[in-house]
């Protein structure tokens, strides 16, 4: 049977200490003990550390914004049906080394940054929220609908509450690369560091704000891209082979700076101040 549990206090700890949680109709047993367990990291109070250091698999999880989940250890932390009903509303960090793997739905309002490698097959429902690929991590969004604002940024970055971004990389570390083969409304899609890549395969990309101002690379691949109605600021790369699809009305914005690289087909509706 599979049982809620939530972590005691707003104290730092270690995710596999059986003695850190609570559940109903008992506790001494760690999440995923049996199928279906959910993890509830929602004491609050004060900020804290949950470490991850060995490979847990639970049904789904929940963070307070006093929360931090680490994963470490080269270990793998999968929540086969994301949050659930439930929110991250604190900092997952992925290390080096290490894995994160979520499907079912992810309902996000805090931050998931990935310095080791994340997957991401969920339905995305991003409040604020930010994903993150930081240097020399790997952050995969794919065969998801990704909804409400969208945010995927890089490294170790704090973004106003007002933001809405999806960015790779960012001034002065970057490093990362962000894979994106699912549809995305609104927002920004950015890349903010010339070492940071954002990939684009399959991706329709709606009513957004493009920008590659600090020299990142934002790549068209494989099965191509759709743009639709949106403002460029920056530089977008279509590879040999690929297309890219302008839909609706295209602003490419400052001559000096915006520009669409074609080395194959694009097709091109409506487009002002730019080329």
């Amino acid at each position: 049977m599979a049982f809620a549990y939530a972590w005691k206090t707003a104290t730092k700890g270690v995710f596999s200490t059986s003695s850190n949680w609570s559940s109903s109709p008992g506790g001494g047993t760690v999440p995923g003990a049996e199928s279906g367990d959910e993890a509830l990291i929602t004491a609050t109070g004060k900020h804290y550390t949950v470490t991850s250091n060995a490979s847990e698999t639970i049904l789904d999880f929940a963070t307070s914004e006093f929360a931090a989940l680490d994963i470490t250890n080269n270990s793998t932390f999968t929540a086969t049906n994301g949050t659930g009903e439930n929110n991250n509303a604190g900092i997952v960090k992925v290390e080096a080394g290490s894995d994160l793997e979520i499907g079912g739905t992810l309902n996000n309002s805090g931050r998931i940054v990935s310095f080791g490698t994340t997957n991401i097959t969920a339905t995305i429902n991003n409040n604020l929220g930010q994903l993150a690929s930081g240097t020399g991590g790997i952050l995969n969004i794919s065969n998801s609908t990704v909804t409400q604002i969208p945010i995927v940024v890089s490294d170790d970055v704090q973004l106003p509450a007002s933001a809405s971004e999806i960015r790779a990389g960012t001034v002065p570390k970057g490093g990362g690369t962000t894979n994106l083969t699912d549809s995305i409304t609104g927002g920004t899609v950015a890349v903010r560091s010339s070492r940071s890549v954002l990939n684009l395969d399959g991706t329709t990309i709606a009513t957004a704000l493009l920008d590659t101002q600090y020299g990142g690379s934002m790549n068209v691949i494989g099965a191509g891209a759709t743009f639709n109605s949106i403002v460029n600021t920056g530089y977008v790369h279509v590879t040999d082979g690929t297309t890219l699809t302008l839909q609706g009305t295209i602003n490419n914005e400052t001559a000096c700076r915006g520009e669409f690289h074609r080395s194959t087909n694009w097709l091109l509706p409506t487009v002002g101040n730019g080329r």
